[in-house]
C-alpha cells in the first residue's frame, strides 16, 4: 500500500496521515501480533506512523520482495573479518526506482 501510494504521486507526510487515520498496525507492532519477536524498541503507539517510518520501508528492499546476495564477501576462508562489496557487485540493483519513490 505504502509503495503504490507513493508511485500514485502522495507524499511522504500524506502516506503517514493516512496510515494513522486507518489505524494500521507500524511495522514493529504487526510482527509482534504475528508472534515474531524483533529487536525493537516498543512504541508507545502502535498506531503511529511518522515520515521517517515511511522513508525507511522505502529504502529497505527486503519490504519489495527482492533478495541481494553478496552485500559482503572474504578474502580468505582463513580470515574470517567480512569485507562490505560494492553496489554494482551487489546483485539486482533498485536505484532507478528508489530515485523515483523518494522525491519529494
Amino acid at each position: 500500500m505504502v509503495y503504490k501510494m507513493r508511485l500514485e504521486g502522495k507524499s511522504i507526510n500524506k502516506i503517514a496521515e493516512f496510515l494513522n487515520s486507518e489505524k494500521i498496525l507500524i511495522p514493529s507492532q504487526h510482527y509482534l501480533k504475528q508472534g515474531i519477536r524483533r529487536p525493537t524498541k516498543l512504541a508507545r503507539d502502535k498506531f503511529f506512523w511518522s515520515p521517517s517510518t515511511i522513508t525507511k520501508i522505502l529504502k529497505n528492499q527486503s519490504y519489495t520482495g527482492d533478495v541481494v546476495n553478496f552485500k559482503t564477501y572474504q578474502k580468505s576462508f582463513k580470515l574470517k573479518k567480512r569485507f562490505e562489496s560494492s553496489k554494482e557487485n551487489c546483485g539486482k540493483s533498485i536505484k532507478k526506482y528508489m530515485n523515483l519513490l523518494l522525491k519529494e
